[in-house]
């Protein structure tokens, strides 16, 4: 990652061997044509734009015993 905090809206990003960087996982090579060419993955601390983006949202809450 990289965080600029002057900038902190402009966030760029890249994971070359996936999240976990397992191996094995279906994702482990996701990113890495982008990481190859030099490329990132831009996203936004925005909350605005976050709430206005086109994304599903997932709530957990813990159970009650």
């Amino acid at each position: 990652f990289i965080y600029d905090f002057s900038a902190p809206d402009q966030v760029i990003f890249i994971l070359p061997a996936g999240q976990s960087g397992h191996i094995t996982s279906d994702n482990y090579t996701d990113m890495y044509e982008k990481w190859i060419e030099g490329g990132y993955v831009k996203i936004s601390t925005n909350p605005e734009i976050i709430r206005k983006a086109n994304f599903d949202k997932l709530i957990l809450h813990t159970r009650k015993n």
